[in-house]
């Protein structure tokens, strides 16, 4: 899988900083952003079935409590806009292709200086990010990507909310998809 992990320490390296909070919620300040990229040489015409890459994905600083919504969240939404794209899972057999997913998430204090007491306060975010690819089983280069981000700051949302946030960005995410 080296293309699909160079493609993953890029990503890691070049939007550091940039997230989808999967614990983050409705409330306080959210930003989400949501972008996709293809390989130009695929031919998205043909691909018709999907496998899941062997294993857990990854769920880096995902709060341990909600690991177990988030991931079958995650992986029920992909399934659900393949499916509407006409792509079908296989268990058997060769796939057209292989679909991954990686979370990531962390808490950032800043300190902000209250101006009425002349005093600093700290101030908590969550930042994250949801990456999904899908690969080329052949050559294990990864043919599309996408990547939703987010910045939350406030209070820590409900199971509900955490839901809704993975469906929205994930159906954004297959808007882009076939590329044009």
């Amino acid at each position: 899988m080296k293309g699909f992990l160079a493609h993953r320490n890029y990503h890691l390296e070049f939007l550091a900083g940039l997230c989808i909070t999967l614990s983050a919620g409705m409330g306080g300040c959210t930003s989400l952003k949501v972008e996709t990229n293809h390989s130009k040489k695929a031919d998205f015409t043909k691909i018709r079935s999907y496998s899941w890459v062997p294993g857990e994905a990854k769920m880096s600083g995902v709060y341990p409590e909600r690991v177990e919504i988030v991931a079958p969240t995650i992986k029920s939404a992909i399934e659900k806009e393949l499916a509407a794209k006409g792509i079908k899972k296989i268990t058997t057999g060769a796939p057209d292709i292989l679909v991954a997913f990686h979370a990531a998430a962390y808490t950032k204090e800043i300190v902000d200086w209250e101006w009425e007491d002349e005093s600093p306060q700290k101030k908590h975010y969550r930042k994250g990010t949801l990456f999904v690819d899908l690969i080329d089983p052949k050559s294990k280069i990864v043919l599309w990507w996408g990547i939703a981000e987010l910045t939350k700051s406030g209070a820590r949302p409900s199971e509900d909310d955490v839901i809704k946030l993975i469906q929205e960005s994930i159906m954004e995410m297959f808007q882009k998809y076939p590329p044009r």
